[in-house]
C-alpha cells in the first residue's frame, strides 16, 4: 500500500492525495482536490474508478469532463461515452459523435440517430450522409430542429465536418 497526502488542505481535503493498494487485493480510495488512486474522488480525479469535476479513469464520472473506457459527464470521451456532449465508440447524449451515435439533438457517426443525424446509417428529422452535408444545410437543419443548440456544440460538429 502506498499513500501520500499533502499537508496543504482546502475545504478540509488534502490538495493532493495519492493512494494505491498495490497487489493487496483491496481497493484504495484517494480523496482530495487532486486525487489519484485505485478509486479517486476529487475536483481532479485519476484512477481505475474516477469521480470528480474532471476525471480520467477506466470508469470515469466527471461533472465537466470525463475521459475513460466508460465515461459519464458533461463532456464525455470514451469507448462508451454518455453525456451532454459524448464522443466515443458508442456515444449517447444530448449531442453525440461516435462509431454509433445516439443523441436527442445532433448525432454524427457510422450509425447516427438524432434530431439532426449525419452518418452512413442515419435516422432523424434531418438526415445527411457524411458526403452530402454542407455547412448551409447543416446550419438550416440545426436552426429548424435544434434552435437552442449551443454555438460551441454546433462549432464542434462543424469542425469535425471540416467546415
Amino acid at each position: 500500500v502506498y499513500e501520500y497526502k499533502s499537508r496543504v488542505e482546502l475545504f478540509g481535503l488534502p490538495l493532493v492525495h495519492i493512494k494505491s493498494a498495490g497487489n493487496s487485493g483491496r481497493l484504495a480510495i484517494a480523496k482530495g482536490i487532486i486525487a489519484i488512486g485505485d478509486v479517486a474522488v476529487g475536483a481532479v480525479a485519476i484512477g481505475g474508478f474516477a469521480l470528480g469535476g474532471i476525471s480520467l479513469g477506466g470508469i470515469s464520472v466527471g461533472l465537466l469532463l470525463a475521459l475513460g473506457g466508460m465515461s459519464l459527464g458533461g463532456f464525455a470521451l470514451g469507448g462508451l461515452a454518455v453525456g451532454y456532449m459524448a464522443l466515443g465508440g458508442l456515444a449517447v447524449g444530448i449531442n453525440a459523435i461516435g462509431g454509433a451515435a445516439i443523441a436527442r439533438d445532433i448525432a454524427m457517426g457510422g450509425y447516427a440517430q438524432g434530431a439532426v443525424a449525419i452518418g452512413d446509417e442515419a435516422g432523424g428529422k434531418a438526415v445527411f450522409s457524411m458526403y452530402n452535408v454542407t455547412k448551409q444545410s447543416f446550419r438550416a437543419a440545426v436552426n429548424t430542429y435544434v434552435p437552442n443548440a449551443w454555438a460551441f456544440v454546433v462549432g464542434v460538429f462543424e469542425r469535425v465536418l471540416g467546415f
